[in-house]
């Protein structure tokens, strides 16, 4: 019988950073999962300090292929792209396919839509509705933006907004 799987990861590339744009610092990172494991979100700091966190992974045990647990997107929907001081960057909300849930963001450097073969997607009987943390990062002006930490897996949530959020965030049941 097929069970999800979690891993932890602190390694992690930087994605995107705000240095040098006159925004309030941050850097957001893709993170390096396990062999096995899968990519639920990218996860971001609102500092230039060194990465300090960790990241929610997931893989399953005995996978069902007539039933997945977990599925690749259909594809990345832009959420935000700016552009300060010649540095450009998005974030992208992966679109699940009927049934399943993306769980977090995911950040760009420029506004090319991402290419991750190893983004998944957990199916809805498998999450339960979560919480959003503190505010990793907001920017004004004329791209307003914000970006929340999601408690329990430490993705991001992202939105074109400075609004307070009011989109669902969605975390494993299991965790």
């Amino acid at each position: 019988m097929q069970q999800l799987k979690f891993g932890i990861t602190n390694q992690f590339t930087p994605v995107f950073t705000t240095r040098g744009t006159g925004a309030s610092a941050a850097v957001f990172y893709r993170p390096i999962p396990a062999e096995e494991y899968y990519l639920i979100g990218d996860y971001g700091q609102g500092n230039f300090d060194p990465v300090v966190g960790t990241i929610v992974t997931v893989s399953v045990i005995d996978p069902d292929p007539d039933d997945p647990m977990l599925v690749p997107p259909d594809d990345f929907q832009l959420i935000w792209n700016g552009n300060s001081a010649g540095i450009e960057g998005s974030f992208w909300r992966p679109v699940a396919p009927p049934n399943y849930v993306a769980l977090g963001a995911v950040a760009q450097f420029g506004i090319n839509k991402p290419t991750l073969g190893n983004y998944r997607c957990l199916r809805f009987d498998q999450v339960k509705a979560g919480n959003l943390g503190g505010l990793i990062w907001s920017n004004g002006g004329s791209a307003p933006a914000s970006v929340y930490q999601i408690v329990g897996t430490n993705a991001f949530f992202a939105q074109a907004t400075q609004n307070p959020p009011v989109a669902p965030v969605y975390v494993p049941k299991e965790l």
